[in-house]
């Protein structure tokens, strides 16, 4: 069996503390035997979080960790590799370790040992770039599932007064 998958993030406002998202991935069951492939999808919510606000690259992140969680918890070891295609050239390259990791230290952190874990089962994860909004029906899915997840902690912008009174 082979396992590719397509993740991706959503956030508005990026980087303040009044800021939000979404993350969503799809993956995609092929098999020989089967004519279709099963699409798996799943994702998640990034409410406001005055501590760590969230971030486009919290949120892009996010998503390959949602989906490495579900393929450890659901023991989806049948296959050698995991290609995972991501829009976000931050992730790709980071995890790469093409380019450094001075933020979001808590995330690789946890991405390293889901890595750690799937490897000892025999699983490799391969994480590639994808043009996003390019029309690949797959990662168009991933985006729209990462933005349904944002909607469901949508914030309006605080105003001014808002910000004033300390209603954040």
């Amino acid at each position: 069996m082979q396992l590719t998958a397509y993740t991706d993030g959503s956030n508005t406002y990026n980087g303040f503390e009044y800021s939000y998202g979404g993350y969503g991935w799809v993956l995609v069951l092929s098999s020989p035997d089967e004519p279709e492939p099963q699409l798996i999808k799943g994702g998640g919510s990034m409410p406001v979080n005055k501590l760590q606000p969230v971030t486009n690259n919290r949120a892009e992140l996010m998503a390959i960790i949602s989906l490495l969680e579900y393929v450890h918890d659901n023991e989806l070891f049948l296959c050698e590799e995991l290609n995972i295609f991501s829009d976000s050239q931050w992730c790709v390259k980071s995890i790469s370790g093409e380019w450094s990791t001075k933020k979001n230290l808590d995330l690789f952190v946890k991405f390293g040992k889901l890595r750690k874990q799937l490897k000892a089962n025999g699983v490799t994860i391969n994480v590639n770039w994808i043009r996003g909004h390019a029309g690949h029906v797959y990662n168009e899915l991933a985006d729209d599932l990462a933005g349904a997840y944002a909607d469901l902690v949508k914030q309006p912008k605080p105003t001014k007064q808002d910000q004033t009174i300390g209603v954040l």
